[in-house]
């Protein structure tokens, strides 16, 4: 079984980059066959032209970061690029899906209504082609 995560928000992304780095650090603490198991339902093999990233060379020789089955969506690029950037960005072993995030640049300047009434039926098929795309993905 695999879990696909949505992430809405400033305080959904963040909370979210915190989740995947707990089960990261919680599944690297398992005996392999358990950390394995961990981690294939929350992240998956990175691919490189249509194989997966872990066989193909690898510039230090260490595992490759695995890729967070997870979509990030906010209005205004700010929190997705932060967290892209910082727990998220692959130096502690994981990383997001570049192409799994979706935000616009004019934002909803903290007005709920906006967001909801107006931008929400703008990328509701563009969010809902993110999920596809990444529960195909999932085992």
């Amino acid at each position: 079984m695999s879990v696909v995560t949505v992430q809405l928000g400033q305080c959904g992304n963040q909370i979210g980059a915190e989740l995947y780095s707990t089960l990261f650090e919680e599944a690297s603490g398992y005996e392999e066959a358990d950390r394995e198991r961990a981690q294939r339902t929350f992240f998956r093999q990175a691919e490189v032209s249509g194989r997966a990233e872990r066989e193909a060379p690898h510039a230090q020789g260490a595992d490759p970061p695995l890729i967070a089955r997870s979509i990030l969506v906010d209005m205004e690029p700010k929190v997705i690029q932060t967290v892209t950037q910082g727990v998220g960005s692959g130096i502690h072993g994981w990383k997001y899906n570049p192409k799994g995030t979706l935000w616009r640049q004019s934002g909803s300047g903290n007005n709920w209504a906006r967001g909801y009434h107006k931008y929400g039926p703008q990328s509701h098929d563009a969010v809902c082609e993110l999920v596809r795309r990444e529960v195909e993905r999932t085992d």
